[in-house]
């Protein structure tokens, strides 16, 4: 009886572990942003998706753009926590564009810079809100 309940110990002690673990690495921006009624070739989705490996933990994020007839993708980029704030850089043959993004509970503000390769193109920058969905 005492070996029984020894192991019930053992094994609720083991779970709590791992659930304070899991809490400790949670990535609160996690999981699928969008805009709503976003402009044409306007941001209009974000994924981010984050990983912990030991005490540190790893983002990854896709942004989608407004086209017709079905949203355009910029891929997947590494995601690099700054302060409260996820920062991505999207390379492309054009130039780059660089994501900043802040999550407020159930919104998050995606601050869009795009630098051209071209120095006769203008940079462009916008802010567009999301919310969690």
């Amino acid at each position: 009886m005492r070996a029984i309940v020894f192991a019930a110990l053992m094994i609720m002690a083991g779970s709590t572990d791992a659930v304070a673990e899991d809490r400790a690495c949670r990535v609160p921006e996690a999981g699928t942003w969008k805009a709503h009624k976003p402009a044409m070739k306007s941001l209009s989705r974000v994924e981010i998706e984050g990983e912990c490996r030991g005490e540190d933990y790893f983002l990854r994020v896709r942004i989608f753009t407004r086209c017709a007839p079905r949203d355009c993708k910029w891929g997947w980029s590494e995601g690099v926590r700054i302060g409260s704030r996820v920062v991505a850089d999207f390379t492309g043959l054009f130039g780059t564009r660089k994501v900043t993004l802040t999550a407020m509970e159930s919104r998050m503000e995606a601050m869009v810079s795009s630098y051209p390769h071209d120095p006769t193109s203008p940079e462009e920058h916008y802010t567009v809100i999301l919310g969690r969905h």
